[in-house]
């Protein structure tokens, strides 16, 4: 509970930033990165049944995790890092994998890697095209985020950032009850 009071403190922090045209990153560094809040999954909200293809053609179709939870990451690029994330996810939430939380991975642009299909054969990775219907699908514009659906695929978490594995566990936890029913 502790947990979700501070995001809900950083995100009104942000909200405030934001209105005041103030933001974390250098004036030069990303003055189109604004995120206008309003825009994003709202909690509770739904994410309808679709079907959509990727920019390799595989198939993100939320029937394939019907009645899980899903814990997405959405991420500009997948950088040398992503494995590493994973395995930290893959440790940290044992106990919610064991349960049915399913991760996946939707990565705005190409793959950096070329052998990209054999390194992520473990993980379930969409690389989305343009226009980015699956970004679009999931109100993420211009950043990254982290997305908790429960198993009736309602919005528990938008984040406006990456979170570590520490603190998902930490908010999963806190939501078992709501994720898992």
């Amino acid at each position: 509970m502790k947990f979700i009071i501070i995001i809900l403190l950083h995100i009104s922090f942000s909200i405030f930033l934001i209105a005041q045209g103030i933001s974390s990153c250098s004036s030069t560094s990303c003055t189109n990165d604004r995120i206008d809040m309003s825009k994003m999954l709202q909690y509770k909200e739904r994410i309808i049944d679709t079907s959509l293809y990727d920019r390799f053609g595989k198939v993100f179709n939320m029937k394939q995790f019907d009645k899980s939870p899903i814990l997405l990451t959405i991420l500009r690029d997948d950088n040398d890092l992503l494995l590493n994330y994973d395995k930290n996810l893959q440790k940290k939430l044992s106990r919610y994998i064991k349960k049915g939380l399913k991760l996946v991975y939707i990565i705005a642009g190409l793959p950096k890697n070329k052998d990209f299909k054999k390194r992520y054969k473990s993980i379930d990775i969409y690389f989305d095209k343009e226009p980015f219907p699956l970004l679009n699908l999931f109100k993420i514009n211009y950043h990254e985020s982290n997305i908790i659906l429960n198993s009736k695929h309602e919005t528990i978490l938008s984040s406006i950032t990456i979170m570590n594995s520490t603190d998902l566990e930490e908010v999963i936890s806190d939501e078992e009850i709501e994720i898992f029913k």
